[in-house]
């Protein structure tokens, strides 16, 4: 009997043993079942996290096409620090060279005959050639050029006879001086009078064009009265006007680019053969500029009296980096490139700007050596953006 309880006693604790393990097993088992479900959570979590990032760090991406890269004529540069001038950017005027414009007067009285009634602002002058007639011959006192002809060729035989008088002493000294004087006098009222059947020719001492008339077909001048002004064209100068606090400056200039104001072409001293000709060295009346004077050859677009845009270069500065001006944009106030991140990929860039040659700005701030900047088909790139921001557009990556 007393086996009997014993062996009662030890199976019974066998089953509690046993349900104790299964028990702990089972919730060893729950325990790894959640572990690993939180594991696979976190890990989905973290993954979520990563694609955001990655979504995020793509979301300011522009994408553009091998074929719209091509119809833009898209070019990248890589940003370089070099040597860029410093500039003084200001206004001015482009004039013709001293000397290079003539008034043309009336040699004699008459009325105005232009040569093949043709002669406008702009008409191309040769030297010595007939631009005009004036012809006296229908007013009512006469031809006056005819008129100092003949006084002349009268005046000129008496001279030449009064010479051989005075030879054989048939004349005093005294009679032949008064002959000398009248031939001299009327020489001089038609030297330079050239005369035609159609009256006394006008023409010019120098090559050029036509700038200005002063008179009409038909007019009536008088004797020196200003017809019409010559003008040469080969060199101009551009006078730019210098604030005085920059005075001390205008030894340091040694070219300019300028942007007539009718224009957006920017033209170079350097490839025009132009110079510094001089600088004022005084302030009169108390003005608010300096005159500073450059001369260069015309290349045929430039209009003499026109206003322009001059940006004075000066000493060399290293270690700028610039891009060409239709590579920046602006907005709100705020200018801005595109950089390039990968083959087809730009980003806008915010920069900071500093001085302008005219056809390069200099960037302070925003961009590093080494950065692919978009410097032609920037507004192309601008287009894409504004079409990726379009609702309902969608670019699957």
């Amino acid at each position: 009997m007393k086996r009997y309880f014993v062996a009662i006693a030890g199976l019974a604790t066998l089953v509690v043993v046993g349900c104790g393990e299964h028990h702990a097993h089972e919730h060893g088992h729950h325990e790894q079942m959640n572990e690993e479900k939180h594991d696979g959570h976190a890990h989905s979590h973290e993954c979520e996290v990563d694609e955001h990032a990655h979504s995020q760090a793509h979301a300011d991406e522009i994408m553009m096409s091998g074929e719209q890269m091509e119809a833009a004529s898209l070019r990248v540069e890589t940003m370089k620090a070099d040597h860029f001038s410093a500039v003084m950017k200001v206004s001015g005027r482009v004039c013709p060279q001293q000397g290079a414009e003539l008034t043309v007067v009336a040699p004699s009285e008459g009325v105005v005959d232009f040569a093949g009634h043709t002669l406008t602002p702009g008409t191309t002058v040769e030297r010595g050639k007939a631009l005009a007639w004036l012809s006296g011959s229908k007013l009512r006192q006469g031809d006056a050029a005819q008129q100092a002809k003949l006084v002349f060729e009268t005046a000129r035989k008496d001279f030449e006879r009064a010479q051989r008088l005075v030879a054989d002493k048939i004349i005093s000294v005294r009679e032949y001086e008064q002959v000398a004087l009248r031939y001299e006098t009327a020489k001089t009222a038609v030297q330079g009078m050239e005369l035609t059947e159609r009256g006394t020719v006008v023409q010019s001492l120098m090559a050029g064009y036509v700038k200005q008339l002063l008179v009409g077909q038909g007019d009536y001048v008088g004797v020196g009265q200003p017809l019409l002004v010559v003008a040469n064209t080969r060199r101009l100068q551009l006078e730019a006007d210098v604030p005085v606090r920059y005075f001390k400056h205008l030894r340091e200039v040694n070219g300019a680019n300028f942007r007539m104001a009718y224009d957006d072409t920017l033209h170079r001293l350097a490839d025009l053969n132009g110079c510094v000709v001089s600088y004022g060295k005084a302030v009169e009346n108390g003005a608010a500029y300096v005159p500073l004077t450059l001369e260069f050859d015309n290349v045929g677009d430039v209009v003499p009296g026109g206003f322009a845009e001059v940006f004075l270069l000066m000493r060399q500065r290293e270690g700028v980096l610039s891009v060409p001006l239709q590579a920046v944009m602006e907005e709100q106030g705020f200018h801005y490139v595109y950089q390039q991140v990968h083959d087809g990929a730009f980003k806008r860039r915010q920069v900071t700007m500093g001085q302008s040659d005219g056809e390069r700005v200099e960037i302070s701030e925003g961009l590093l050596e080494g950065d692919m900047v978009v410097t032609r088909g920037a507004y192309q790139v601008k287009m894409a953006s504004v079409a990726k921001a379009v609702p309902g557009h969608s670019h699957h990556h």
